[in-house]
This record gives C-alpha cells, structure tokens and sequence, in this order.
C-alpha cells in the first residue's frame, strides 16, 4: 500500500471526527455524510490507481464486498419488513421507499436504464440481486471469494507468476 495512503486514512477521519459533532442537524449531517461518501470514494480510486492488484488488495476488495452485501441486506430487510407485514397504511408511499433503496445504491438511473418498468419492489430486488453489470452484491460473494482463494493459491506455489494488475507495477 502506498504511504500517501495513510494521509488519506488521517484526512478522512480527522474530517469524519469534525463534521460529525453530537446533536448537530439532520441537513449538517446529511452534508457531512456526504463529504465523509466522497472521501471514502477517493481513497479507493487512489488505492485501485496506485496499488498492486495483488492478494492484498484482494483481501481489500472482499472486504468491500462484504460491507456492501451487509449493507444491503439490511437495507432490503427493512423495506421488505414493511411489504411483507402488508401494511396497507404505507402502501401509498412504497413507490417513495422504495425509490430510497435504490438511490442508497446509488442505483436510480442504472435502474430506470436496465429496467424501464416503473419502480416496484419485486422488479427493484430482481435487478439489485440478479442484474450482473451492477457491482457485487450478495450472490457474487462465494464467486469471488473462491476466485481470490485460487489466487492465493497460485501465488504460494509460485504458479501464478504475475498477476494481470501486476503488469503495470513491474513496468514502473
């Protein structure tokens, strides 16, 4: 990992510690959170420009994977908590619902562009769990941990030579 990388790391939690002061306003917090978003984001274009595509950044990238289907399960639980229990008193909002879960992936337009039905619970989880273009949710989890595993493999009998990703970094 670079060591600029920590700079990075430092920035982000010094500005995530500051933004987020106790009982600040729900738009404050909406703003910080969105700088804290952007940050995180920067830091993993830095690290996927700037470091080996190794096992390390394997192990780094499953742990990305795993935080999103975390993330996602809880996200999907919720809402489909509400469909589930047939609360009729809520029904005139699972449009607005479920739109939310999709803008919380930041999914809306991918959606309306793949999909081109309006939003609806049944077809906003089968393009979230099934579409394949959308990056790894849930099902692609076992896939790429095996994929990883047979990497680590190779690279400890020394059959795996350079990696794909590698390439660039034995240029340099």
């Amino acid at each position: 990992m670079p060591r600029i990388t920590f700079e990075y790391v430092n920035d982000l939690a010094l500005f995530t510690r500051s933004a987020l002061p106790p009982g600040q306003s729900r738009r404050n917090r909406a703003q910080a959170l969105d700088g804290i978003s952007r940050r995180a984001q920067q830091l993993e274009g830095f690290l996927s420009q700037n470091m080996l595509h190794d096992t390390h950044w394997d192990i780094l990238r499953i742990g990305n994977y795993i935080e999103r289907a975390d993330m996602t399960t809880r996200i999907i639980d919720v809402r489909s908590a509400d469909l589930i229990a047939g609360d009729h008193a809520l029904e005139p909002f699972q449009d607005i619902q479920w739109r939310s879960v999709l803008r919380s992936f930041y999914a809306m337009q991918a959606y309306h562009a793949s999909v081109r039905e309006p939003v609806e619970p049944a077809l906003v989880l089968e393009f979230l769990f099934k579409d394949p273009r959308l990056p790894p949710l849930v099902p692609a989890l076992p896939e790429r941990r095996r994929t990883i595993a047979q990497g680590t493999a190779a690279q400890r009998t020394g059959s795996g030579g350079l990696h794909e990703g590698d390439h660039r970094a034995a240029r340099d």
